[in-house]
């Protein structure tokens, strides 16, 4: 018997005895044991059945928190590609939150307002804004407009644009949904996307070439010394994905996001549709949330924002678009959007260079 073989057997053993209709508790404790070695040896089956018992209080754990157990059990399911820990994992988070903050649901019918009650007022429409931006008012209900205006860069080494298009699109689609903000407010998202509009200001998308990466290479070694250049530098050696808005975020002005792909081939089209959606989140004017040191940023321990912490899974992680790029798009990343073009400011979850002030959004609870 292969190793294969061997933890689907014990899947199946562990299942049957744990299951059984008469079973003693001396018959579950050895059911459960052969099911948590089978999730040990990473058997995906097994995984989902004990993640679903720990976070349901049938077992628990001398480690901690059940709960804890289970999101850590799917995020490394969700880590190795697995659409259904990953679907798991969303859905507990979402789950988490919603028994935290279900008891903040208030009337839709009423126009959009913010913590203190004041109506939200949202129109940023015009050739100098890459994305417009704007809020109506239909039906009783409260809709967030987002008109993307796009404008594609190749390369000789992307071998399918259409594909590539595509992913792209479905990344920033990814943000559109029906999302609870301000204490609980019904709030519909809609985006758009054109690649019309003459001589406006648009969303540059571009793939990230061997020839662009030279280029970028050499602007940044002129650029004076300081956070800003050892961020960017860090991030071309690792060659990752970014977003760029220029010396700083403003809603208005061309904006660019340069997508690397993992191969350097650009056809793992599922990783760079997640990288949009998460560097979109950048366009839109929201700043990066990992929970320990990373690019020169402090992080935002656990514990620090209730609404957060709901997404909070391990290390470094929050199971959020702007932590993982797989991760889903929750209420507060909308609250910040909102925010980031009411203002006219970026949205962070962490001070950052000369901007020391944390989002309005954050540690209000929703």
């Amino acid at each position: 018997m292969n190793a294969k073989e061997e933890r689907a057997a014990l899947y199946e053993q562990g299942r049957a005895l744990y299951f059984e209709k008469n079973a003693s508790a001396e018959m579950r404790a050895q059911g459960l044991s052969l099911l948590l070695k089978a999730t040990n040896r990473g058997h995906p089956q097994a995984s989902l059945l004990v993640a679903r018992l720990y976070f349901e209080g049938e077992i628990f754990s001398d480690q901690g928190e059940g709960e804890h157990q289970a999101l850590l059990i799917l995020s490394r399911m969700a880590k190795k590609g697995s659409l259904e820990g990953r679907t798991l994992l969303d859905s507990f988070c979402r789950l988490r939150y919603e028994r935290a903050f279900g008891r903040l649901k208030r009337r839709g019918d009423l126009p959009l307002s913010d913590f203190d009650g004041r109506e939200i007022v949202l129109n940023r429409l015009g050739k100098r804004y890459p994305v417009n931006a704007f809020l109506e008012r239909k039906k009783g209900k409260n809709i967030l407009h987002l008109q993307v205006f796009l404008r594609f860069s190749y390369t000789d080494e992307l071998k399918n644009e259409k594909a590539f298009k595509d992913a792209v699109y479905r990344g920033i689609r990814a943000w559109q949904g029906e999302y609870r903000v301000f204490g609980g407010q019904p709030l519909q998202v809609k985006v758009k996307i054109s690649e019309e509009g003459g001589r406006r200001a648009r969303l540059r998308v571009m793939p990230l070439s061997g020839e662009l990466y030279g280029s970028l290479g050499a602007i940044v070694k002129k650029m004076p010394a300081g956070k800003k250049k050892r961020r960017l530098e860090s991030i071309l050696y690792h060659r990752r994905s970014f977003a760029g808005a220029g010396g700083f975020w403003s809603a208005k002005g061309s904006k660019m996001i340069f997508l690397q792909s993992r191969g350097g081939r650009f056809d793992d089209l599922l990783e760079l549709e997640a990288v949009t959606g998460h560097e979109f989140g950048h366009v839109l004017g929201l700043g990066d949330l990992y929970e320990g040191q990373v690019d020169g940023l402090g992080g935002v321990e656990e514990g620090c924002y209730p609404e957060l912490d709901c997404y909070h899974i391990e290390g470094k992680q929050y199971n959020l678009v702007m932590c993982d790029h797989h991760a889903p798009i929750g209420n507060n990343d909308i609250e910040m959007v909102l925010l980031a073009f009411m203002q006219n400011k970026m949205q962070l979850y962490q001070p950052t260079g000369r901007n020391k002030r944390i989002s309005y959004a954050l540690g209000r609870g929703n």
